[in-house]
């Protein structure tokens, strides 16, 4: 069966109906092979957040690692220019986080604020050794940082071509 395509949102761009998430990477062999499977049953659209993996982040570097293995050995299938990929960003990446354990979080590293939105972005991306994700994010809902700076911070990702779309 040929895989179905919708669009997201909306948006002009089109996604898989199955998407595959990245939160559960262990190593680059695994993470190569899964990215693999899911290309070959049509799956365009990849899920990523700068929490994933243990250590928080670590799911982002295998991702990067696997798709620059899968994108040198197989161009037409990898090209980026028919993937979807996505990022969220509130849970800041850092190697002493237990899974939700807010203590510890420095003081700037949760949450939405402008300075760890764009902080955010540009670790993901060097982290997945990527230029631009398609969509970006807001993890999860935070009522600290004024919808205003949050709004004007996701527009700046926008405007700055890390991102196309939140």
């Amino acid at each position: 069966k040929i895989m179905e395509y919708v669009q997201l949102g909306n948006t002009g761009i089109k996604v898989s109906r199955l998407g595959f998430g990245c939160m559960t990477f262990k190593d680059v062999e695994q993470s190569t092979q899964l990215l693999l499977t899911a290309r070959n049953a049509g799956v365009n659209y990849f899920d990523n957040a700068e929490f994933y993996g243990t250590p928080a982040g670590t799911a982002e570097i295998l991702f990067g690692q696997a798709y620059k293995r899968l994108k040198d050995k197989y161009p037409v299938k990898f090209r980026r220019s028919d993937m979807v990929i996505t990022s969220k960003i509130f849970f800041g990446p850092n190697d002493k986080v237990t899974f939700f354990d807010w203590n510890t979080f420095g003081q700037n590293e949760l949450g939405l604020s402008r300075k760890h939105l764009m902080e955010g972005i540009d670790a993901s991306l060097k982290r997945m050794q990527l230029q631009y994700v398609d969509v970006v994010y807001a993890h999860r809902f935070e009522d600290v940082t004024p919808m205003k700076e949050i709004v004007e911070g996701f527009t700046d990702i926008i405007k700055s071509g890390k991102a196309f779309y939140w």
